[in-house]
């Protein structure tokens, strides 16, 4: 990992590169990097002192909103599991509308520079859509590029789903067991600051997922968040969010229920239930669509101490068809809420309303969780 030549030139900035390297592996609480005494041959020692942080961490956490029940999440992470920086973690979700545990391992490739990664994961989803139990296994590598602010997957996985659709629109086809194998491909560029925060910079991912087996079909995914803090002492925080998803290859009728695209909830357009955004049935549950598009926007500010107050606004749709109708019909929910900017993180409460009330939505949304939105 070392950012130097041996029999270079000395340069201070290579030492500090090198005390960030050892920094972002998060193996350890404390490290110190500098030059030893210079020899006679005007040579010097780089000394490296480091303290090794715990290898274990458990951590636990409970959201609310109206859309989805009571949540929580409990998870174990190990690091360092064979002494080269290898990473474990086993986590646990659980809401009203979905359950899931996710097994991660991963080992970093320092010379690549990148690493190589395997998960597992068991997921239940029980939606106003569908119930889906389903297993997922998968495998693949990572590489980080300019200076770590962009990184690249590309991997290959294994996926079998059990699915009891609740829609009345394709009648002989409720219930299907499903068997893909998809070659899943992304590019992140991230230069946020505390995930838990979010008080500056952005992130941006585009996916493409080509599926084949049970069904052939290609989604693709583009999302981007980011926030801007502005005034004396940077007490506001203007905050951005948008989503396009698209399906190839697959008519939607054929499409399996749990693949295709939703919209709507407390992490997506609040004000409104969770995947109802779009097309409903006669019965008024969501149909789901190929395609959606997304935006939000959030203004914050420091209203004393460590409180902060929000105003928001939040669209979205879903579409039949396999590329958004980006002038289609969108629908809107808008809102306010407060954030306690505690020690482990930002406690969030909001309310939001639904502007384009249907017959089925409801009069408000309540959410209560840890971290920003976006």
């Amino acid at each position: 990992m070392k950012t130097w030549e041996n029999g270079g030139y000395f340069n201070r900035e290579d030492l500090i590169a090198f005390r960030d390297k050892l920094s972002d592996t998060n193996l350890f609480n404390s490290i110190e990097v500098d030059a030893g005494a210079i020899t006679p041959d005007g040579a010097a020692p780089v000394r490296v002192t480091v303290e090794e942080r715990k290898q274990r961490t458990i951590g636990a956490g409970v959201s609310f909103s109206t859309t989805e029940g009571p949540g929580g999440r409990l998870f174990l992470e190990y690091r360092n599991l064979a002494g080269r920086g290898e990473r474990a973690r086993a986590q646990f979700d659980a809401s009203e509308v979905r359950q899931s545990l996710d097994i991660v391992v991963d080992k970093p490739l320092p010379r690549f520079p990148g690493s190589v990664f395997a998960d597992l994961s068991f997921i239940n989803d029980t939606t106003d859509a569908f119930n889906a139990r389903s297993l997922e296994l998968g495998a693949g590598f990572a590489k980080r590029w300019l200076d770590d602010r962009l990184e690249t997957r590309a991997g290959l996985a294994l996926e079998t789903s059990s699915v009891e659709s609740r829609l009345r629109i394709a009648p002989g086809v409720a219930d299907e067991r499903t068997y893909l194998i998809s070659a899943p491909v992304s590019a992140t560029w991230d230069t946020e600051d505390d995930p838990l925060l979010l008080s500056s910079g952005e992130r941006s991912s585009l996916f493409v997922i080509p599926y084949t087996g049970t069904d052939q079909f290609t989604r693709l995914e583009f999302v981007g968040r980011s926030r801007r803090r502005f005034g004396a002492d940077d007490r506001f925080t203007l905050a951005g969010r948008f989503r396009v998803a698209a399906t190839a290859g697959s008519g939607l009728q054929a499409l399996p229920v749990n693949k295709r695209v939703f919209s709507g909830g407390g992490a997506s357009v609040r004000g409104y239930d969770f995947q109802s955004v779009g097309p409903l049935d006669a019965d008024g549950l969501p149909i789901g669509g190929r395609s959606a598009v997304e935006a939000a926007l959030e203004a914050r500010a420091v209203v004393f101490g460590p409180v902060q107050a929000a105003a928001f606004a939040d669209a979205g749709a879903a579409f039949s068809d396999s590329f958004p109708d980006l002038a289609g019909d969108y629908l809107v929910g808008a809102g306010g809420g407060v954030r306690y900017l505690s020690p482990i993180g930002p406690i969030r409460v909001d309310v939001a309303v639904p502007l384009e009330r249907r017959p089925t939505d409801r009069a408000f949304q309540f959410y209560i969780s840890l971290g920003q939105p976006f």
